[in-house]
């Protein structure tokens, strides 16, 4: 007996495990900063939640939940893909802004300071 002839099983374990990684994040906290375990439980339960839907697309036979469920996987991806994007731009804004701001705030003192001489 192979797995990998079985695909509830192992849908049913990559479930299992999804769980215990969100018991992890939940319990250990394994970033330091607070958006990162967020955009992480996340991610996870998104996966959780796609190897949930993908339980309706092991049947041999064709029924009509399984185009639903492509259409919830297709979704799924849609949102992650999205939810991260948007993440890796707030990110790099942030990061631009901390940069930035010292260099800019030297800017408008040297503009004051030709301003009062001149």
């Amino acid at each position: 007996m192979y797995l990998r002839d079985y695909p509830v099983f192992q849908l049913q374990s990559l479930s299992l495990l999804q769980l215990f990684m969100l018991m992890y994040l939940v319990s250990q906290r394994p970033f330091a900063d607070p958006s990162d375990l967020r955009l992480a439980f996340f991610n996870e339960s998104l996966v959780l939640l796609y190897v949930s839907t993908y339980f309706i697309l092991t049947d041999t036979a064709e029924t009509p939940l399984q185009d639903l469920a492509g259409l919830i996987l297709v979704g799924i991806i849609a949102i992650s893909t999205a939810v991260n994007f948007a993440y890796i731009v707030w990110q790099i804004g942030k990061q631009m802004k901390l940069s930035l701001l010292p260099k800019i705030k030297r800017m408008v003192r040297g503009i004051k300071m030709k301003a009062r001489i001149g």
